[in-house]
C-alpha cells in the first residue's frame, strides 16, 4: 500500500485496519510509503499498478492496475 485513503503515505495502523476489512484471508498487506514497489513494477505510462505480488524474497511476480480490489485480490490469489 503506496497511500491511505487521504493520499498521504500509510502508516502501520491503516494498513492493519485495511487489511482486516479486506476480504484477502491471510495475505499480507505491506506499506510501501516510498513506493519502491510502485517505482521497480513495469507499467503502460498510463497507470501505475495499484497491487503487485511478491516473493517471499521480495521480488515482483505480478500487479494489477484495476481499481476493483476484489479483482485485484482475486487474481493475486490464483497466481500463488
Amino acid at each position: 500500500m503506496t497511500e491511505n485513503s487521504d493520499g498521504d503515505p500509510p502508516d502501520g495502523a491503516y494498513v492493519a485496519l485495511y487489511a482486516d476489512q479486506t476480504n484477502i484471508g491471510e495475505i499480507p498487506v505491506l506499506a510501501d510509503p516510498d513506493k519502491a514497489v510502485v517505482a521497480a513494477a513495469d507499467y503502460d505510462e498510463v497507470s501505475r499498478p495499484g497491487k503487485c505480488v511478491l516473493s517471499p524474497e521480495m521480488v515482483i511476480l505480478a500487479c494489477y492496475d484495476g481499481e476493483n480490489d476484489d479483482e485485484g485480490f482475486a487474481a493475486i490469489i490464483a497466481d500463488q
